[in-house]
């Protein structure tokens, strides 16, 4: 309650002093400022818990990056950092105070350097590297049946399924979301390539059968989560090695991923995290897990961009491991299950 307060303070105060940000959001724009403004705070509390302020930095240099790519003022996110410099203060030890401050300042010196467009992977030579810029540019321009057929001609010429996961699919979805970040393309073109994309990842992955040989796994994003193409990528990975999986997708409850771990009973829970405020939601699951008889000896595996920003975080947060990408994955799971 607290942050919303403070979200709401800096926004009625940034747009008395920029009219001109009232003027080009409309009536929704105190909406959108209060969010913006609620994901700093979200980002900074966690890396006060932290002690670390590297995913706060890199909220900062996202956003940054996005307010620079839609054509807006580097200044209205110097003049939030400001504000919410002057109104935290209430609530905080001295030593916390101060650590938070600190950190405002590192953002805003951090704001004065060069913005650079996060690099595209797709220039890069690698196996199936042509196919992947041509499946990305049929999912840009709205063609679902040329991305269908240039992944299913890979099926008939023999690919090994894995490789089109890895080297096609997912390439694409990274540098579609590359492109939404940078205001190249629309969240319409961003979400109707995810779409056209899972539907493959099912068709490539839905004959596949396992007798479970390798163990059993639980996936699941956490609440609030909505990003899950990275984790079916791992879920169809381990189907293909050999893994009886149990997807239960995006935005799963706390409440819901501890019931199916009680009844599944599998050797490895693999959770995923995109968006980094969302992290918070992790230590309380894995507590909850390791306190219940049932669930204590589940081995959790945690993936997802915050853990490539922050080494630290999987420990922190009390996980058993994280993997840099999806192959990592399937080899930490393989060694979780013959422990």
């Amino acid at each position: 309650m607290r942050r919303l307060k403070i979200a709401e303070q800096v926004a009625s105060r940034l747009l008395s002093e920029m009219p001109a940000l009232q003027q080009m959001g409309g009536d929704a724009t105190r909406y959108y400022v209060e969010r913006d403004v609620a994901w700093v705070l979200e980002h900074l509390s966690q890396a006060i818990a932290l002690t670390d302020p590297i995913l706060f930095h890199d909220h900062i240099a996202w956003a940054k990056s996005m307010m620079v790519a839609r054509g807006l003022k580097r200044a209205n996110l110097k003049r939030t950092l400001e504000l919410i410099a002057e109104v935290l203060d209430e609530d905080l030890s001295p030593a916390i105070y101060s650590s938070t401050i600190t950190m405002i300042e590192d953002a805003l010196q951090r704001l004065d350097t060069r913005t650079e467009e996060p690099p595209g992977v797709l220039n890069e030579p690698g196996l199936h590297a042509d196919c992947a810029r041509d499946y990305t540019e049929a999912l840009l321009a709205g063609n679902a049946q040329a991305a269908r057929r240039l992944v299913r001609e890979k099926v008939r010429i023999g690919t090994p399924v894995a490789d089109i996961l890895l080297h096609v699919i997912e390439p694409a979805q990274v540098e579609v979301g590359r492109l939404w970040q940078i205001n190249r393309i629309d969240v319409a073109q961003e979400h109707f390539a995810t779409a056209v994309s899972q539907d493959l990842m099912s068709e490539l992955t839905g004959c596949v059968r396992t007798n479970g040989d390798s163990g059993t796994v639980v996936s699941a994003c956490v609440e609030g989560e909505l990003h899950d193409t990275g984790l079916q990528v791992v879920n169809a990975l381990l189907q293909l090695n050999g893994w009886a999986t149990h997807y239960l997708g995006a935005n799963t409850p706390k409440l819901a991923i501890q019931m199916a771990v009680r009844r599944v009973q599998p050797e490895v829970l693999a959770l995923s995290v995109t968006t980094p405020y969302l992290a918070w939601r992790l230590p309380d699951i894995i507590a909850g897990l390791r306190s219940d008889p049932m669930t204590a000896g589940v081995k959790v595996l945690v993936g997802g961009y915050p853990f490539h920003v922050s080494p630290s975080l999987a420990k922190w947060i009390g996980a058993d491991g994280t993997a840099r990408n999806a192959e990592d994955a399937v080899l930490l799971a393989g060694n979780f299950a013959r422990v």
